[in-house]
């Protein structure tokens, strides 16, 4: 596994290299919000089956 810098990790992301998901839930995602695609955590387990 690779660790990656905030930098790096937004330099990849607007290069289109990797995609950021965001498991927070909705009222977490109120509080402070990131540019991803946002998938709250409880809906994972659905999605990938």
């Amino acid at each position: 596994m690779e660790i990656l810098s905030p930098q790096i990790v937004d330099e990849r992301v607007k290069s289109n290299l990797i995609a950021v998901i965001d498991v927070r839930e909705p009222y977490e995602c109120d509080i402070c919000s990131i540019p991803a695609m946002k998938i709250p955590m409880a809906e994972i387990p659905e999605r990938i089956a």
